[in-house]
């Protein structure tokens, strides 16, 4: 096997509007720390390549995924079931779009409030921003292909304690609050690339957990705890780079930032601690893991799923938008859905990527796009290990638009449940959602 690793800042130059918090009021005002993007190509004995690109935003839309995509399809010949673009989740950053105006989200970076209609945005500096991206993109990619060379990847798993589920059932509904005694998937998955003389050059590593350990009251750039880690862990194996890849995190929030019985804000002295605690976990396994090596051929695959929804008629959301306690962010949200609706410009499904990656007879990278349920890893977890096989669950993958629920999760409504009205969907995902995505990564690991 091949392999090369590029490493890149992008820090916007001057303030722009960060995405993640509804609460915020107007745009950044410094860096704490600086937004990386990073390139990591392997390439397999027969000369098939895999790209996996990791980016401390919050996500993307369908605009800017085709765009990077058919850019490096037409620079390099990369098809899109050979590329994954990962995204920290990081709620200090910006939510990326290109020049397409489909399936374009209601934030810009250049916006100073939260739009009521879709037309208020002027999306001129996001363009700009999405060029540079792109060909900062293309650069590094084509300077990892020029450096290919020889060296082995290898797999360790632990667990991590950063995170706590951020569920709980009440009387009054489900609310966000900490649940410490709900289980979930705090698997923590450590990928070392070493070179021809056995010197680690990367390491890569996995879990679950939004980076949301600041507020919105944090006004600064910060690639958050992820960031933290990784410099932690470059601190351990001189030389090397290390990428993180965000799991299935949609219900899960950094244990420090619980308090009791409700989350709040830290400090970026508390967050810091989120991230050495990480590097902390990542370091111990390099140490004492039980490394076993990942090879052999490349298989990759990509499709779509159209998630239909449970439209609702748009009186509905017009007594929403009307009711005295709705909050100003989401009345907002549901004037743009009900302007949608009036020029019947809704949306009944959700598009919903799956990219699946097989290295060999045993190693699986399953990559979802959209913000997943942790419920989902713990599935597919089981399924793939009954099978032998030796999976890694992401998601936050190639896209992030909205929410994808459990079943239980649209039952018992709650924030996650109730997200769709956000980006335009007429109604909450079909019950049987994640029997539909779940079998389908099961289908295309070649699995029955």
């Amino acid at each position: 096997m091949k392999f090369d690793i590029r490493t890149e800042t992008f820090t916007p130059e001057h303030p722009v509007f960060l995405a993640g918090f509804g609460a915020r009021t107007h745009k950044s005002d410094g860096v704490l720390d600086e937004l990386h993007v990073q390139t990591v190509l392997l390439e397999d004995d027969a000369g098939k390549r895999l790209l996996l690109i990791a980016i401390d935003a919050l996500g993307c839309d369908r605009s800017f995924m085709r765009g990077i995509r058919q850019s490096l399809f037409n620079a390099y010949g990369i098809r899109e079931d050979e590329l994954i673009v990962n995204f920290s989740h990081t709620h200090a950053s910006v939510f990326l779009t290109g020049e397409d105006g489909d399936r374009r989200g209601h934030y810009s970076i250049g916006q100073d409030h939260w739009p009521e209609k879709a037309e208020d945005l002027d999306f001129t500096e996001d363009i700009a921003f999405y060029r540079g991206l792109r060909d900062r993109l293309l650069r590094m990619t084509g300077q990892c292909i020029a450096g290919l060379r020889e060296g082995e990847l290898q797999h360790a798993a632990g667990t991590t304690g950063i995170g706590v589920y951020r569920r709980v059932r009440t009387e009054k509904g489900t609310v966000m609050a900490p649940n410490y005694v709900r289980a979930f998937d705090r698997s923590l998955h450590v990928l070392e690339l070493l070179n021809g003389s056995g010197k680690t050059e990367a390491v890569l590593f996995s879990c679950a957990c939004h980076p949301t350990t600041m507020g919105p009251d944090n006004y600064r750039f910060s690639a958050e705890y992820p960031g933290v880690a990784r410099r932690y862990i470059e601190s351990l194996v001189p030389g090397a780079t290390a990428v993180f890849i965000q799991g299935c995190a949609a219900d899960i929030k950094p244990l420090q930032s619980a308090n009791g019985s409700k989350f709040h804000s830290c400090t970026p002295d508390e967050m810091r601690k989120v991230g050495l605690q990480l590097g902390e976990e990542v370091g111990g396994l390099l140490q004492q893991g039980s490394f076993s090596s990942v090879h052999g051929a490349f298989v990759a695959s990509s499709s779509d799923l159209q998630i239909p929804v449970l439209a609702n008629p748009i009186g509905y959301f017009e007594h929403r938008a009307a009711d005295p306690y709705t909050g100003e962010y989401e009345r907002k949200a549901l004037l743009r859905l009900i302007e949608a609706m009036r020029r019947g410009a809704e949306r009944r499904d959700l598009e919903q990527n799956v990219t699946v990656w097989r290295i060999g007879e045993r190693f699986v990278l399953a990559a979802l796009e959209h913000e997943v349920a942790n419920d989902y890893a713990a599935w597919l977890k089981d399924r793939f290990e009954a099978e032998g096989l030796v999976p890694v669950i992401a998601a936050y993958t190639n896209g992030v638009m909205t929410y994808v629920p459990t079943a239980d999760m649209l039952r018992d409504g709650g924030y996650e449940a109730g997200h769709y009205i956000y980006c335009n969907l007429a109604g909450p995902l079909t019950p049987n959602v994640d029997r539909l995505i779940c079998s389908r990564v099961v289908e295309m690991a070649g699995l029955r």
